[in-house]
């Protein structure tokens, strides 16, 4: 997970945020990562993911077009990692 949360972190301060610190800081991307998989309804439904994110990341100031880049860059990484997961389970 600290490969996509740095890449998440990355990938959102690449924009403009909307902060007076001006980026993102780490616990706020790791919040964010742990809610997805802490919330079972998160877990397994991919529109559920995108609402709340757009939410969540609306309510700290991202304009709507940001938060809908960010929201599916982040949803997209975050199934890759656990496709791979799965699949590294499956081969062990």
């Amino acid at each position: 997970m600290s490969s996509l949360l740095f890449r998440f972190q990355n990938y959102a301060n690449s924009f403009d945020y909307p902060s007076e610190r001006g980026h993102m800081e780490p616990q706020m991307a790791s919040g964010m990562l742990m809610t997805f998989r802490m919330i079972e309804p998160l877990q397994t439904n991919r529109e559920r993911r995108l609402a709340w994110l757009n939410n969540h990341l609306g309510q700290l100031g991202f304009k709507p077009e940001v938060c809908d880049k960010i929201s599916d860059w982040l949803v997209e990484n975050f199934e890759k990692e656990q496709a791979e997961a799965q699949l590294a389970e499956v081969t062990q």
